[in-house]
């Protein structure tokens, strides 16, 4: 294959075996069959009628193949698949990866193979380069970190650097706001919401905030015997609208409050997250590999602790009705 080891002239991404190539029915320029369908015309078109015709830059004439093998020390191990490769190979034969990358002072040793799958990082390096910084950080570590999802997440982290936007708009986060902070391990922010919850369900439930009050009332009263304050403060009450008005705008507005807050700022709680754990994990590993393999671990998704919050919100609406029914 003359394309291998050279570069799409569209991407920049190096071809390999498994690519789905087209090339230049005028030049013969390869390019990869979504680059060639994003443009629609050949990255060399300005040559074409000049006699221009693409040839590959490192071609060489086919030498004997040597029978012994280059000895193991001198061999390029791929960091992104772990193949080992001829001496001197700056592209992985196995997969593509550019061989030799280093960065932040971490040694090539060891193995580190992105997960995919449901599990695993998405970042689509056509529309975010793992190489971009976003507020200080590579944007290849923030992916391994937040897992599925970061193209979405990561560019708008950069559009949120860029602009200097303080709120954005997260509709998982508004409309499913327990469940997506627990589903992004954001457990802090989770339990905070839930106690908010309880806190309102127990208002808002029979008898609710009127009844707590009448009773806390009656009980003052009967402690101290003040009959004309227990007067007082029981008309004062029943000047006030029914408590049905009460529980009905106290849980509308909980509701409508919650998902407008977490819909506006659920993103920036989670890039805040996102930094502070990936400057607190990058001393706990002594390679790169190492590294992005801990921080795949350490953040990501869970599955089992939004099921966990789906419980805990049936469990918090059977206490508010046992704790309301103690003031009835």
């Amino acid at each position: 294959m003359i394309w291998k080891d050279t570069e799409c002239p569209v991407c920049h991404h190096i071809f390999t075996e498994n690519d789905d190539v087209v090339f230049c029915p005028e030049c013969g320029t390869p390019h990869h069959r979504e680059c060639w369908n994003r443009t629609n015309h050949c990255a060399n078109e300005n040559l074409h009628g000049t006699g221009f015709a693409w040839k590959n830059p490192e071609e060489k004439e086919e030498k004997p193949k040597k029978q012994s093998v280059a000895p193991a020390a001198k061999r390029v191990k791929c960091e992104n698949c772990g193949a080992w490769n001829e001496p001197g190979s700056n592209v992985c034969e196995n997969c593509g990866e550019r061989l030799g990358k280093k960065r932040d002072g971490f040694a090539p040793e060891g193995e580190w193979i992105p997960r995919g799958g449901f599990f695993g990082a998405e970042l689509n390096p056509d529309i975010v380069p793992d190489n971009v910084l976003i507020d200080g950080i590579p944007a290849e570590e923030e992916a391994a970190y937040v897992g599925p999802g970061s193209t979405r997440y990561l560019l708008h982290f950069i559009n949120r650097d860029r602009t200097g936007a303080k709120i954005g708009w997260n509709w998982a986060a508004a409309l499913f706001s327990p469940l997506w902070l627990f589903y992004r391990k954001m457990y802090l922010w989770g339990f905070v919401w839930l106690l908010a919850y309880l806190l309102v369900s127990c208002l808002t439930t029979e008898p609710g905030l009127f009844g707590i009050l009448k009773t806390m009332v009656q009980m003052s009263a009967a402690q101290v015997d003040m009959q004309t304050i227990q007067s007082y403060m029981m008309n004062a009450i029943q000047q006030l609208p029914p408590l049905a008005l009460w529980q009905q705008a106290l849980s509308s507005i909980f509701q409508a409050g919650s998902m407008i807050a977490m819909g506006l700022f659920g993103d920036r709680l989670y890039q805040d997250k996102i930094k502070r754990s990936i400057l607190k994990l990058r001393p706990q590993a002594s390679s790169m590999p190492e590294y992005m393999n801990l921080l795949q671990k350490k953040g990501g998704v869970s599955i089992l602790m939004p099921l966990v919050s789906v419980v805990l919100y049936i469990a918090i609406n059977y206490l508010a009705m046992i704790i309301a029914s103690f003031f009835q």
